[in-house]
């Protein structure tokens, strides 16, 4: 079953027209084996508000981007997500 994030990313990629350049399994991947976050993360946004003019509705597409960057696994943290990066320390 898709997490709410997952299914957002989806619904992009298919409004956006991106299935030939992206799918989620390939963001996915780009966010797990991120070596330097601005980078892919910078790709990831551009990649996405590129497509549409409207800001407001680039600042949506940012901040789903910016969920799924923070939800998602990454190699970097030990195959946490940042979000679980910081519930853990706020355990300690």
């Amino acid at each position: 079953m898709k997490t709410p994030v997952e299914k957002k990313i989806e619904e992009l990629i298919n409004q956006l027209n991106l299935q030939d350049e992206i799918s989620l399994k390939e963001l996915k991947e780009i966010i797990l084996n991120e070596k330097d976050g601005n980078k892919e993360f910078n790709y990831l946004i551009s990649m996405f508000v590129s497509r549409v003019p409207d800001i407001n509705r680039a600042n949506e597409i940012a901040q789903i981007v910016s969920d799924a960057w923070n939800t998602f696994p990454h190699k970097s943290l030990g195959g946490l997500s940042p979000q679980e990066v910081i519930k853990n320390a706020n355990e300690s």
